[in-house]
């Protein structure tokens, strides 16, 4: 049985794992995939601060690693060493990792007390050095959230996240959702190869989603 020590996080992980005293137990620790192309590793990342982030944990693929996480306390060392804790327990390093948060043009909102602009960027460029370490070769970033990607300013972000993390860098240009104006497409991108993320879109038709 193997223990990934998630911090305060809110976690929500399907039948792989249960939350027990601010741990989470894996049921089985096993590995899982040989590390063959048909079992790539993707691992979605809800903020809390979402709402009915519930729903959309509830519509990530199985196969899959989806956590629903603390906003109040996340940062990006701790999504990082999260990260690490997949990764070991997996056995492979992350194919396609897909953070949803609020944020706003060339703004991530990662945590309570952790706004990623270029600048927030520049200044933790180990951090993201560190979490393209655990990103396989060909993996891709993508960030559903408000305008995360709109205009100069979302460009120069993802492309600095990019240029950090060594891998191809998506995210929205409008707020993401399903109601109003939003929609759940990643029109900003640093490349021309965007790979569908493992969420069933479809099964959220009927759940008013905005962020």
């Amino acid at each position: 049985m193997r223990k990934i020590a998630l911090f305060s996080f809110v976690v929500s992980m399907g039948l792989c794992f249960c939350l027990l005293v601010g741990n989470v137990i894996a049921k089985n620790g096993a590995k899982t995939g040989d590390g063959s192309a048909a079992s790539k590793l993707a691992v979605v990342l809800i903020s809390s601060k979402i709402d009915n982030a519930e729903n959309i944990a509830a519509a990530v693929d199985e196969r899959a690693v989806k956590i629903v996480y603390d906003y109040r306390e996340a940062n990006l060392k701790l999504i990082n060493l999260t990260i690490e804790e997949i990764v070991q327990w997996k056995g492979r390093k992350v194919d396609h990792l897909v953070i949803m948060c609020h944020g706003a043009p060339g703004n991530i909102h990662l945590g309570e007390k952790e706004i990623i602009d270029l600048n927030a960027v520049k200044m933790k460029r180990e951090n993201w050095a560190t979490l393209g370490k655990l990103l396989n070769t060909g993996a891709r970033i993508d960030f559903f959230g408000s305008e995360i990607g709109w205009g100069t300013d979302g460009a120069n972000l993802i492309s600095a996240i990019s240029n950090l993390t060594g891998v191809a860098v998506g995210a929205s240009k409008n707020s993401a959702g399903n109601i109003h104006d939003a929609n759940w497409k990643l029109e900003a991108t640093t490349d021309l190869n965007p790979v569908n993320p493992p969420i069933n879109f479809s099964q959220l038709m009927k759940t008013p989603i905005y962020f």
